[in-house]
């Protein structure tokens, strides 16, 4: 079968020469992480990335970037990203960040995880001066795996639309899970927000009727936190539209 299939394959090409040494420029392979930190101004011209390996790294490369940011101490909010969205460079990436920069004077640390579980990145990357305070009184116990290059944030968003503890879709494991959820963002202690996409449905839907039953209850079962929806993706356009708050 394959010689049937394919013998012929080599001899489709037979007119064809090798390009020289030289004459093909191949740019250098990319490596995305599994986890890492992005921000859509800075880029590569044809493929994604730079990246960041961690917050720390991430925010000392801002301070260069945006100087006022801390002189007048923006709020820090991690805004958790679907890595898949990242690969593909969704507009809703670079929307959303410039959106919080631009009308909210906020300073966002977009993490982007492999998969729907981002429960181990907020664990180990994010810290809180609350959670910092409550350690160091003996309220709340030391997270040993925490990482060195946490980073103090003053709110959370979660844009890839399952629970903290989430997936895979159609699974109860987000809901069983949920006590983690709740001491993960309980020693954290700092507002948290469901933003998802809604991929499953059109702008006329969601405008009418709100988010589909089934995009309302993607971002539902940490047991904490408040949920709503404000981004469509249909026209990969950021939408600043509050009217159809759900949960």
């Amino acid at each position: 079968y394959v010689a049937r299939e394919f013998g012929g394959f080599a001899e489709g090409f037979a007119g064809l020469e090798d390009a020289e040494d030289g004459d093909v420029e191949v740019p250098a392979v990319v490596e995305i992480p599994q986890v890492g930190l992005l921000h859509p101004s800075l880029k590569y011209a044809f493929q994604p990335g730079p990246f960041f390996e961690t917050p720390k790294e991430y925010l000392e490369w801002y301070r260069s970037y945006r100087p006022e940011a801390f002189a007048e101490q923006w709020p820090v909010v991690a805004v958790l990203l679907y890595r898949k969205h990242v690969v593909s460079e969704l507009s809703y990436i670079w929307q959303l960040v410039n959106y919080l920069e631009e009308a909210h004077q906020i300073l966002p640390v977009p993490i982007f995880i492999q998969g729907v579980d981002a429960h181990i990145a907020v664990r180990d990357l994010l810290t809180s001066s609350y959670e910092r305070e409550a350690v160091s009184r003996g309220e709340v116990m030391a997270n040993r795996t925490q990482s060195p290059d946490a980073i103090h944030v003053d709110a959370v968003v979660n844009t890839i639309g399952f629970p903290l503890v989430g997936g895979p879709a159609g699974s109860m494991e987000g809901g069983r899970n949920s006590e983690i959820a709740k001491e993960i963002l309980g020693s954290l202690n700092v507002p948290y927000f469901v933003a998802a996409p809604l991929l499953i449905q059109d702008l006329q839907s969601w405008k009418d009727q709100g988010a589909s039953p089934f995009s309302n209850i993607c971002g539902r079962g940490d047991g904490r936190g408040d949920s709503f929806s404000f981004l469509h993706m249909a026209a990969t356009k950021f939408m600043d539209d509050l009217s159809r708050i759900v949960g």
